[in-house]
This record gives C-alpha cells, sequence and structure tokens, in this order.
C-alpha cells in the first residue's frame, strides 16, 4: 500500500521559486521588491514591495508570484509541492506592503449577526 505524504518544499527550492517569480513580476508590473524573502508565521510569505502601488494591484502581483511559484510546469517548487496551491496574500502595514501568499489553505469564517 503506497504512502501518503504530504507535499514538502525546501527553503532553496522555495526561495529560488520566489525570486523567479518576483523578478517576473518586476519586469510585468515595471515595480521594484526588497532583496529580502520574508516568513511571517501565520501571516504570509512574500517579498516587500519598494514602490507605491493601490491594493488591486498589489493583489494582482501578489497572485501572479503565487501562480508562478505553485503551477508553473518544470519548477522545481511546483514539482515539489505536487499540485498543492498556495493562497494569494497582501499584507498592509503603515510604510510596508509585501506581496505574496499563504503556505496553506486559508478558511474563511462566516458569521451572523
Amino acid at each position: 500500500m503506497p504512502i501518503n505524504r504530504p507535499a514538502t518544499i525546501s527553503m532553496k527550492q522555495l526561495s529560488q521559486a520566489v525570486d523567479r517569480a518576483v523578478t517576473r513580476a518586476k519586469e510585468k508590473h515595471g515595480v521594484d521588491f526588497a532583496a529580502s524573502f520574508q516568513i511571517s508565521p501565520g501571516i504570509v510569505i512574500g517579498r516587500q514591495l519598494r514602490a507605491s502601488v493601490d491594493l488591486a494591484q498589489a493583489q494582482k502581483i501578489a497572485g501572479e508570484i503565487t501562480q508562478e511559484i505553485t503551477v508553473s510546469p518544470g519548477t522545481e517548487a511546483a514539482a515539489a509541492l505536487g499540485g498543492k496551491r498556495f493562497e494569494p496574500a497582501v499584507l498592509v502595514r503603515p510604510n510596508m506592503i509585501i506581496c505574496g501568499f499563504f503556505p496553506y489553505p486559508v478558511e474563511e469564517l462566516e458569521a451572523e449577526l
């Protein structure tokens, strides 16, 4: 009986995939990113934008970065993830926008008032 193991990816593979995706986003959108790769556990993984963009553009960039990492054929990251998908994410704080992804499905909560 085959053993079902969770998809894993090394930090090196993930970092390289983010670098490639960010390079494409820079070229396509004419924006610049900070050099460091940020992992904020429980929040978002990504790169800080060094440009002033509106939320819609930041969300589009995050979506493209996530798409590039998880589903681009032939990339080590996509192969290592085995079809698992990340959720695009944008973290907006005073003087900082991080475009990236959640490394897990995001549960939606709904409350009735």
